[in-house]
């Protein structure tokens, strides 16, 4: 008996009669719920979610230009080094190759090297001819001296150290005859041909 009791209750439930009027609250209640859900969505919860999405884009952007600052700072100071490193190389190599050739430098610049190794160089004769080659250009003086074996060889050494390239070339040694046989300290005369070289323009 209590089955049929049930059975009959729904029933009773499904088979309702609605007024017109509630017919009409309830379909205008569902249409008022559908309109706050769509006013929800479209005005509230997108718009929200846009603005969201575009800030945590904007913040991934400001993270990575951050890291990418970190890592310049941390570039920095080995930039630095190696700047300074090009600098003192660029530095070396215009001492080396000056853009301009003045002749009383060199004179003065082989004569304290000359100096240095007991040698008094008779006479300097700078040659008219300059040789260009293109990324830089020759010029050419004639030395001559008389000195021995072991200062002529220092004085070569001592060359390679001038701040300005000098390169000794067309050596000649001849034997000194107008010396004492006991005097070995010039007991040969030296002609050379130097070789100067600037970069071009």
């Amino acid at each position: 008996m209590p089955q049929l009791s049930g059975t009959k209750d729904k029933k009773s439930f499904f088979n309702i009669k609605l007024t017109k009027e509630q017919q009409n609250n309830i379909i205008a209640a569902v249409l008022f719920t559908g309109f706050v859900i769509f006013a929800y969505v479209k005005w509230w919860f997108l718009p929200v979610n846009n603005q969201y999405k575009e800030k945590v884009k904007i913040l991934e952007q400001k993270r990575k230009d951050l890291q990418d600052a970190r890592e310049m700072v941390a570039k920095y100071a080995e930039f630095m080094r190696r700047a300074s490193e090009i600098d003192k190389r660029v530095d070396f190599i215009y001492k080396r190759l000056p853009k301009t050739f003045v002749l009383s430098e060199v004179i003065k610049d082989v004569t304290r090297v000359a100096t240095q190794n007991n040698i008094n160089i008779i006479s300097f004769e700078p040659e008219q001819k300059i040789i260009n080659k293109g990324e830089y250009k020759e010029y050419e003086i004639k030395v001559n001296f008389p000195a021995n074996y072991r200062n002529l060889g220092k004085f070569l050494s001592d060359l390679g150290y001038v701040e300005r390239l000098i390169t000794p070339t067309k050596i000649d040694i001849q034997k000194n005859r107008d010396t004492v046989l006991s005097d070995k300290s010039q007991n040969i005369n030296i002609s050379m041909v130097l070789k100067i070289y600037t970069l071009s323009e």
